[in-house]
C-alpha cells in the first residue's frame, strides 16, 4: 500500500489523520465507456495525484515508503540533460530495482550533510501513451533551504515517466529525473 504524508493526505481527504490511499485503475468498463481524449484526461489526473503523493511522501521525508511508489523491477535515475539527450549512461543517482532504491534510503541515515528542507513542485503533465504501461513527462522544481540560509532553486528539470498497473494501482516502472542545471548546488542526498 502506498501511504503519504498526512499533510498531503488532509488536503486531499479534507480530515486530519487521514492517510492517501493509492490511485487506482479505472475499471474496464469506465475504459470503453470512454473516449480517447476523455481516457487521457482521466489518466493525468490519475497521474498528476499521483505525483503529489510522491512529491509529499518526499517532501516530509518518509523515505521509507519512497520504493512503495515503484515495481519491483524498477529502473530510477538522476541524470543531467547532455548525458540523457547524447544516450550516455551516467547517471548522478542510478537505482535498478526496487532493492537499490532501499540502499539508497538506507544510505540518506548514514551520510554526513547540513541540515536541510526541500519541496518539490510539479507542472506541465503531457502524457505521450495511454497503454498499459503509461508514459508521462511532468516538469519539476526542487528548492532546498538549509539551516542558517534562505531557500534556492537546487535542481529543475523534467520526469520521464513509464508507469505499470499492479494490482490496479499506478505504480512507476521507470522515472528518469532528467535536469537542466548546469552544476548541481550543494549535492544529491535525498531522492528527486
Amino acid at each position: 500500500m502506498i501511504r503519504c504524508s498526512t499533510a498531503v493526505a488532509e488536503k486531499v481527504q479534507g480530515k486530519i489523520g487521514g492517510c492517501v490511499q493509492p490511485v487506482h485503475q479505472q475499471s474496464a468498463h469506465q475504459s470503453s465507456a470512454c473516449g480517447g481524449a476523455e481516457e487521457t484526461a482521466h489518466l493525468e489526473q490519475q497521474i498528476r495525484r499521483f505525483n503529489d503523493h510522491y512529491c509529499g511522501c518526499l517532501d516530509d521525508r518518509d523515505f521509507e515508503r519512497w520504493p512503495d511508489f515503484f515495481v519491483d523491477d524498477c529502473l530510477y535515475l538522476v541524470q543531467s540533460h547532455e548525458n540523457h539527450a547524447r544516450g550516455l549512461p551516467h547517471a548522478d543517482i542510478y537505482c535498478a530495482g526496487k532493492g537499490m532504491l532501499r540502499d539508497r534510503v538506507s544510505a540518506t541515515g548514514v551520510m554526513v550533510y547540513e541540515a536541510r528542507q526541500q519541496r518539490r513542485f510539479t507542472s506541465a503533465l503531457r502524457v505521450l501513451d495511454t497503454g498499459p504501461n503509461p508514459r508521462a513527462v511532468t516538469n519539476f522544481m526542487l528548492t532546498e533551504a538549509m539551516i542558517d540560509r534562505d531557500p534556492v532553486l537546487a535542481l529543475t528539470g523534467r520526469f520521464d515517466d513509464e508507469f505499470a498497473w499492479v494490482d490496479g494501482r499506478l505504480l512507476l516502472r521507470r522515472r528518469i529525473c532528467v535536469y537542466d542545471n548546469y552544476r548541481i548546488v550543494q549535492n544529491l542526498i535525498f531522492p528527486v
